[in-house]
């Protein structure tokens, strides 16, 4: 990966800062331009640098390395600020990119400007809520804790009177932070991602208690969808486009447009992942739904959970590894998400889905363990290729491994070692004891002073 420029790359590299401060605790100088003039080598153009870094590298992740290292400086600071600000709203649709967060910015102010401010001012408050209450850095710093304040602000103003959406954003949004942490810490058991849990209960308490009257706010009234309802090429661009921008209530058509570019600044697997997931959502409920709900499938309503689901599971977010088979696993719990969305409507109206039907489907899927989900594999050297060095979330899924059981040392015998058979396995390879136990899985017992003794008999293990 090429370095920033001099003025733009931080004196030293971030460890891990403790949660009351974002500063580093090591330093060391930058030499690689030194290193590159004293040795004549060419140094690459600075446009070239910044192409790179935007559109290649995933995440921009040095840049976010320079602006931590400078956050002593109030206007750093606040620079880091917006940058984890556009993360958050950016993670709403599995993407730890700041130019993705500006691409979903712009589709929302087109939405709506007011949507757009609920929208950044909730992400802030969820986020700042999460950092107080001394939230996991990495997760601070990657949007993880804003995403689900993000929606509830964009809820807020999509179901209440826009007095009673500022209320209530301002409420709810910080109590979105809490919640994800705890859903994110008791999740982790099951080897499952939080996703938008936290914005589902938060959103739907509240969307509950108004509707019984039981909080004092007012539900906006809904509008009628007015649409054509006959099948053309734009009925399906418009379904498939919608289908992403409508996770977060973008719903019209130059804005969803944006949100699909923004996520592809991000991952191009991810934008062309989300955007299938779409059509798969609006075919799939196309064919099942009656007259009635055909202008609702055509505005990305039953489109956008489907595409959320989609992009989890073949969009490279949890998974590097990528094949038609990947993308056959997406497109089964797309379908499984089609269900799931006719029955959620069914069952909670008049009240939203809102992304429920994406999380169960996820869910379900990953709980399968699919060998198909899997991460590439690294070469026997260790040393990480290309194709290993996509931007991943911090928690991957794996399936568990099986626990074994302590292996009782071997009580010492007077009989002589026997000779060790000669292979020709290379020294890395793992060599298997007679209990069946995998040295690398199972816990060893301490060695004595009779193990520590060499002897021609004793197997080598890595």
């Amino acid at each position: 990966m090429p370095c920033l420029p001099s003025f733009l790359r931080p004196s030293g590299t971030v460890g891990h800062p403790k949660a009351a401060s974002f500063a580093p605790e090591t330093e060391r100088p930058a030499q690689e331009e030194l290193q590159q003039l004293q040795s004549g080598a060419p140094q690459q153009p600075l446009w070239r640098t910044v192409v790179h870094e935007v559109f290649f590298t995933g995440d921009m992740g040095d840049t976010q390395k320079w602006l931590v290292s400078k956050s002593q400086h109030p206007f750093f600071a606040c620079l880091l600020v917006v940058d984890v600000v556009l993360r958050g709203i950016a993670q709403v649709f599995l993407c730890n990119h700041p130019i993705t967060g500006i691409f979903v910015c712009i589709g929302l102010a087109l939405t709506s400007p007011l949507l757009l401010a609920h929208s950044l001012l909730s992400t802030f408050l969820a986020t700042a809520m999460c950092f107080l209450l001394g939230g996991p850095e990495k997760d601070v710093l990657a949007g993880l804790c804003g995403y689900d304040g993000a929606l509830v602000g964009c809820a807020a103003w999509a179901f209440l009177l826009p007095k009673d959406a500022w209320i209530a954003n301002v409420a709810l949004s910080p109590l979105s932070g809490v919640i994800h942490l705890s859903c994110a810490n008791g999740l982790a058991a099951f080897k499952l991602p939080t996703f938008t849990l936290a914005f589902n209960i938060t959103t739907m308490a509240m969307l509950v208690g108004v509707h019984g009257g039981v909080i004092n706010l007012v539900r906006a009234p809904g509008a009628p969808i007015e649409t054509d309802t006959n099948m053309s090429a734009m009925f399906v661009f418009e379904a498939a486009v919608k289908g992403v921008g409508q996770f977060m209530f973008v719903d019209t058509i130059a804005g969803s447009c944006l949100v699909v570019i923004g996520i592809g600044v991000a991952s191009r697997q991810g934008a062309t992942a989300a955007v299938c997931g779409a059509l798969v959502g609006f075919i799939g409920s196309y064919l099942i739904v009656s007259e009635q709900y055909i202008p609702a499938v055509r505005i990305g309503l039953y489109g956008y959970n489907c595409a959320g689901c989609f992009a989890s599971l073949a969009g490279g977010v949890f998974f590097t590894h990528c094949d038609y088979k990947v993308f056959c696993v997406g497109f089964v719990g797309a379908s499984v998400c089609v269900l799931l969305t006719v029955g959620f409507v069914g069952m909670l109206q008049p009240l939203p889905v809102l992304t429920f039907p994406f999380i169960t489907a996820t869910w379900l899927v990953l709980a399968a363990r699919s060998p198909h989900l899997r991460n590439k594999e690294l070469p026997s050297d260790g040393a990480a290729t290309a194709d290993t060095a996509t931007p991943q979330k911090e928690t991957a899924i794996t399936s568990p491994k099986p626990v074994y059981a302590r292996v009782p040392a071997a009580e010492p015998t007077d009989a002589p070692p026997q000779p060790q058979e000669s292979t020709d396995r290379p020294a890395s390879c793992h060599v298997h004891d007679t209990t069946g136990h995998r040295p690398s899985d199972s816990v060893q017992p301490p060695r004595t002073t009779a193990d520590s003794q060499s002897g021609p008999g004793r197997p080598h293990t890595t």
